[in-house]
């Protein structure tokens, strides 16, 4: 069974990047482009483990995190939340 894997970035190259680092046998790599595609996403693929970005244009990674975690879905996920400069 593959690890589910949620990348929420604005930038598609950097989404790329993390997508082609990531993927392999063992992980399923699923990209949203914005904050509110990304909650959509998480709420439909359940991923194990969430990467997002910080400073997005509308909801920012910040926002979505809070969301995630007021979240009713019972189960748990894990962040992470590269910080990068623009």
């Amino acid at each position: 069974m593959s690890t589910n894997i949620l990348v929420i970035e604005d930038d598609e190259i950097v989404a790329r990047v993390i997508e082609r680092s990531l993927r392999g046998e063992e992980f399923k790599v699923i990209i949203a482009n914005s904050g509110v595609d990304g909650l959509k996403t998480a709420r439909r693929a359940v991923p194990d483990l969430v990467i997002l970005d910080v400073i997005m244009p509308g909801m920012d990674g910040y926002t979505v995190c809070r969301e995630m975690r007021n979240d009713p879905l019972p189960h748990e996920r894990s962040g992470v939340i590269p910080d990068r400069q623009d």
